[in-house]
């Protein structure tokens, strides 16, 4: 199902230039009081309408004709800026070192940069989405920390099945971002990891995740929850990310997740997680979801004191465009070519405006001034 990959461990290019596969990046920052934004940049993202349904027609696509950029914002427990950008081949670019330790990747006029050296990371993306149907965004984003030393001892290459391994998951950044004069800041804690697969995410044997990351001030805790498709037993990980970068493996058995609520859209989410190791409990709540859909669910992670917070999604893949649900998801999908679905002001950009954005639309498709 999901092959833990060391912080050092090079993503196999193979996965994005043949067909079926996938990678993608992710970076999160979260506060104190559990505001946050996200940026995942990719090459085949499975949520996107229309590639895994071709690879379930006998017609798989490779991952390079399908570039993303994903931005979002969060606060006082609701999305404040939402942005999931599909580009055309040709604008999006991927250069790296023969080690691997110095990355650039280019997604239009944004550009993201990762070096690693002397045990460290910085992470630096300078995001400039400018669009045709939607108002420009524009901004940084800056992730420095410890590499996850060890996340994956042992871990060999190869693309035999899902990549997943942390880079930085106890790091510090900050995202500054402006949108329609309005500027979206946050500071905290700073996490980083990354995905990939020779096969696409429906074929992987997974029947559904709960991928989890909470920090505090002096560590962070990673899980996953995996049910199989097979009905065989749920696989637990688990790791301690210190700041030194040093990374400790939770036993399964000391972990116990509780509790189920299901979305509007009948995606089911664990509603609490608790961590025993000897007489340290810790018991982590997950909040309604942020961010929901036909098979993805995203919500913040705190605990009773408020001194962890984090971020927590579910993800059921062989609910992944099917047919009824994907006129619906192509509603948030921003095509850089055009096309776009009517109501794209509905689901992108900035909450507050959205549907003024909309009635705008729509006075123009009437011929309105």
């Amino acid at each position: 199902m999901i092959e833990v990959a060391d912080a050092l461990q090079q993503t196999a290019r193979e996965c994005v230039e043949r067909a079926g596969g996938f990678a993608w990046w992710y970076a999160d920052i979260v506060d104190d009081h559990g505001n946050g934004a996200v940026l995942i940049w990719s090459w085949g993202l499975p949520f996107l309408p229309g590639l895994l349904d071709a690879t379930r027609q006998g017609k798989a696509q490779a991952a390079a004709a399908w570039p993303s950029l994903n931005v979002a914002f969060y606060r006082d427990g609701k999305q404040e800026y939402y942005l999931l950008q599909q580009f055309e081949p040709t604008e999006a670019h991927w250069e790296s070192s023969d080690d691997g330790t110095d990355e650039v990747w280019r997604f239009g006029s944004t550009v993201i940069r990762r070096s690693i050296a002397e045990g460290r990371v910085r992470l630096e993306a300078a995001i400039d989405c400018q669009q045709a149907e939607l108002p420009a965004l524009r901004g940084r984003m800056l992730l420095e920390g410890a590499t996850a030393q060890g996340f994956a001892a042992g871990a060999t290459a190869g693309v035999s099945g899902h990549r997943w391994g942390v880079v930085a998951g106890h790091a510090t950044g900050d995202v500054e971002l402006e949108t329609e004069g309005l500027s979206l800041t946050v500071a905290g804690r700073g996490y980083h990891d990354r995905n990939w697969a020779p096969k696409q995410l429906d074929q992987l044997g997974i029947a559904s995740w709960t991928w989890l990351r909470a920090s505090s001030a002096e560590r962070t805790l990673v899980l996953y929850l995996l049910q199989p498709e097979s009905g065989g037993p749920e696989r637990l990980i688990g790791r301690w990310l210190e700041p030194s970068g040093a990374v400790r493996q939770i036993e399964a058995a000391q972990i116990s997740w509780s509790g189920s609520r299901r979305d509007r859209y009948g995606v089911r989410m664990e509603e609490q997680v608790t961590v025993t190791e000897g007489s340290e409990v810790l018991t982590l709540a997950l909040a309604r979801p942020v961010e929901s859909g036909p098979f993805y669910l995203r919500s913040a992670v705190s605990d009773a004191a408020g001194g962890w917070r984090g971020w927590a999604e579910t993800v059921v893949p062989k609910r992944i465009d099917r047919a009824l649900e994907r006129p619906l998801v192509r509603m948030a999908v921003h095509l850089r070519r055009g096309g776009n679905s009517f109501w794209l002001p509905l689901f992108a950009g900035l909450r507050r405006s959205r549907m003024a954005r909309l009635l705008m639309r729509r006075n123009y498709a009437a011929g309105g001034a």
